[in-house]
């Protein structure tokens, strides 16, 4: 199987925000207060972007969010962050909807129905410093399991509105916390996410997640190469019921195999359109050697009688142990060449 095609295999061009962020040189040294939706208010300094240790490229996702139409009397803003922080509310990343429905009203809701949490991993050096943060799915509330009519509202426990009273939340609200809670964004415009499902996830997968995995979810291309076989080895093998198989492969093999993966977004201008776009990049530290020994340990190669010997048509587990990407990618060719040929 030959390797999918890497069109644009690069960390995406970050637009000049420079003039959108610019500070004159007295706040470079003076203290700013951190507004962090996913823990208590932190006051920190100004820093340089931080080094990642995460080495891959970054890969431009194909699929734009259409954010806003750019009306005449911002039209010659040129920059995209400087136009999104004309159209968005101050601390903002999406359309205002509701003065009370931000990123800590969503991320309750993802809380009170157990379906994600989000975790902050600080900078050892500063631990007043958030590098990243990861966002683990735990499971989902189906239409059906919602148990009323979906534009019905429920208390929102954990949270009160500003004036002191109950907030509420629909399944309507609930889809949305999935996508709103990721858009978060910090001062230095270089956040990113930490994306994974929980190692006890087990509920079936919603129709309507299919939108969040264009914006968000893992794609092929990031893949190793030896990756790129077992996926299109796990694909021909693995079986699928009529609403499964409107999923991709990837998600199913990320979803069983717990493969993580890094998100990032930032706006662009196009036209007379203010749009997101979304790059996602492979986690170097995931052991590629476990995954691929266990999708051909849950999915063996049939046995040819009289024809193939054992050796000839699998191969050992402990033959994926130590091996180099170039060996595992031969090893998993191999395999793959055997299944179609079955």
């Amino acid at each position: 199987m030959s390797s999918i095609p890497r069109p644009n295999y690069e960390r995406p061009v970050q637009p000049s925000y420079s003039s959108a962020l610019v500070s004159p040189a007295l706040k470079q040294t003076t203290l700013y207060t951190v507004d962090d939706p996913f823990g208590p208010l932190q006051s920190q300094r100004p820093s340089q972007p931080l080094s990642r240790r995460n080495r891959s490229p970054y890969f431009k996702k194909p699929f734009i969010q259409h954010i806003s139409y750019i009306e005449p009397h911002i039209v010659h803003i040129k920059d995209p962050l400087a136009l999104a922080m004309e159209v968005f509310p101050e601390g903002w990343h999406f359309l205002l909807r509701h003065p009370e429905k931000n990123i800590k009203y969503y991320r309750q809701i993802l809380i009170k129905e157990e379906s994600a949490r989000v975790e902050n991993i600080m900078n050892k050096a500063d631990p007043s410093v958030v590098l990243y943060h990861k966002f683990i799915i735990t499971g989902f509330i189906s239409d059906k399991e919602w148990g009323q009519h979906p534009s019905l509202l429920k208390t929102l426990q954990g949270l009160k509105s500003i004036t002191g009273s109950n907030l509420h939340y629909s399944y309507h609200d609930y889809m949305d916390a999935f996508e709103k809670v990721l858009f978060y964004q910090n001062k230095n415009f270089d956040h990113s996410w930490f994306l994974m499902f929980d190692k006890k996830f087990s509920s079936p997968i919603p129709t309507w997640f299919l939108k969040w995995w264009e914006m968000f979810g893992s794609v092929p291309q990031i893949f190793p190469d030896c990756l790129q076989d077992t996926l299109g080895y796990f694909s021909s093998r693995h079986k699928l019921n009529p609403h499964s198989a409107q999923f991709p492969a990837i998600l199913h093999m990320t979803v069983k195999y717990r493969i993580h993966w890094i998100n990032m977004w930032n706006y662009d201008i196009s036209g007379n359109l203010l749009n997101r776009e979304f790059s996602v990049k492979w986690w170097d530290s995931l052991k590629i050697d476990s995954v691929i020994n266990q999708v051909y340990k849950d999915f063996p190669l049939p046995v040819q009688r009289n024809i193939v010997t054992r050796s000839q048509s699998s191969l050992d587990s402990s033959q994926f142990a130590g091996k180099s990407s170039k060996e595992l990618k031969d090893l998993a060719q191999q395999l793959l060449l055997q299944s179609e040929e079955l």
